[in-house]
């Protein structure tokens, strides 16, 4: 999400991943292709919003974030 985690506060979500549950458990890289940001100029914030059915099991390890330009 872009510029709040919420969308009915102007929030916009600009890209997903689904983590499979039998995914190995160990560091694998993934990309994902942002959409709806053509045009935007200047200083935003970035919302990273986890959800998972399962309550108090952790779902992730997110060790380094990266953006680059599309080739």
């Amino acid at each position: 999400m872009v510029d709040s985690p919420w969308s009915e506060r102007g929030g916009r979500k600009i890209g997903s991943l689904t983590l499979s549950p039998n995914a190995k458990q160990e560091r694998t890289d993934m990309a994902v292709k942002l959409s709806g940001l053509k045009g935007m100029k200047g200083k935003h914030a970035i919302y990273l919003l986890f959800t998972s059915p399962i309550k108090d099991k952790s779902m992730c390890e997110l060790h380094e974030l990266t953006f680059r330009k599309a080739k």
